[in-house]
């Protein structure tokens, strides 16, 4: 087992070193992901992808710039609509 463990070692650090700087931070958002997964609710998973991370913030710059209808209930944004 001690000498499969040490060639398996070998060859991922043989991967790396073959890596580009972008394929090095996506190997590193998987490992992140891989540690972390089982603390994140799987039906609650898309929330915390790249993409929505930075959506949730282009919604928060909104909501400071004042561009948002209502409080951020449908009832206020249908009164605000109705306006």
């Amino acid at each position: 087992m001690v000498q499969i463990r040490k060639k398996f070692e070998r060859a991922l650090i043989r991967m790396l070193k073959e890596m580009n700087v972008q394929e090095l931070r996506e190997t590193a958002d998987f490992a992140l992901f891989l540690k972390t997964r089982s603390r994140i609710d799987p039906t609650q998973a898309y929330f915390w992808t790249k993409r929505w991370q930075t959506m949730e913030q282009r919604v928060q710059q909104d909501k400071m710039r004042g561009r948002v209808l209502g409080d951020g209930t449908v009832h206020s944004l249908l009164q605000a609509l109705k306006g």
